[in-house]
């Protein structure tokens, strides 16, 4: 069973809501970050759990279960949700929620899996983007010709390979700040990426014609 977590930044829109609703019918765990419960509440649903220290939450929930921390902590509600989220499931963690509001706030949500165990079961989305996080191995991202897809090293990254895109690559060692790797595009409905060591986190934007699919079933 996988698992969703919510933080509080951009609204829960688009393809992050089409998710969200999907899983909650699937009967997934939702754990919102604090304010994320705000969020969740916005997409016409209640979650499953609240981690934080309440100090940005707005609604009431009565009869949602609680994990309370201290506000004078050294860690953030967003890592608390997604350390319990991955130690509750077996399956992916879905992480909505990630943008908007403080650039601080903005990178280290985006960079939280990298502390986890296992960042590659961590997906990020949003209203029209999905991302998942790529360590060595070889990986297939699927989408639609035409989609464009970033791969941003997080890390230093050996033994970059592409195939499928447009523009590929073969044992390209690529480091944090690299453009070379950004807004490629899909040549196909599926594509290959090949790591060798270290981590990137691969973006996809979906198509007008994807996100109008999403958009009729709001």
């Amino acid at each position: 069973m996988d698992a969703v977590v919510i933080l509080a930044g951009e609204p829960v829109e688009g393809f992050a809501r089409a998710l969200l609703r999907k899983k909650a019918a699937e009967g997934c765990l939702l754990i919102a970050a604090d304010a994320g419960a705000d969020r969740v509440a916005g997409a016409g649903l209640a979650p499953s759990l609240i981690v934080g220290d309440g100090d940005s939450l707005r609604g009431a929930f009565p009869g949602v279960p609680r994990q309370t921390f201290p506000a004078r902590k050294d860690f953030t509600d967003g890592e608390a949700a997604l350390e319990l989220a991955l130690s509750k499931c077996e399956g992916d963690v879905w992480l909505l929620g990630v943008l908007g509001g403080r650039p601080d706030h903005q990178l280290a949500n985006l960079l939280l899996p990298l502390h986890c165990a296992s960042p590659q079961r961590v997906t990020v989305a949003g209203g029209d983007w999905q991302g998942r996080y790529l360590g060595p191995g070889r990986h297939i991202i699927t989408g639609r010709p035409g989609d464009t897809v970033s791969l941003l090293p997080l890390t230093e990254v050996s033994g970059l390979s592409l195939q499928g895109f447009e523009y590929p690559l073969q044992n390209y060692a690529a480091r944090p700040g690299d453009s070379r790797t950004v807004s490629n595009v899909l040549a196909a409905a599926e594509a290959a990426v090949t790591v060798g060591g270290g981590c990137l986190l691969a973006i996809r934007i979906m198509s007008r014609e994807e996100m109008n699919q999403y958009e009729r079933n709001q």
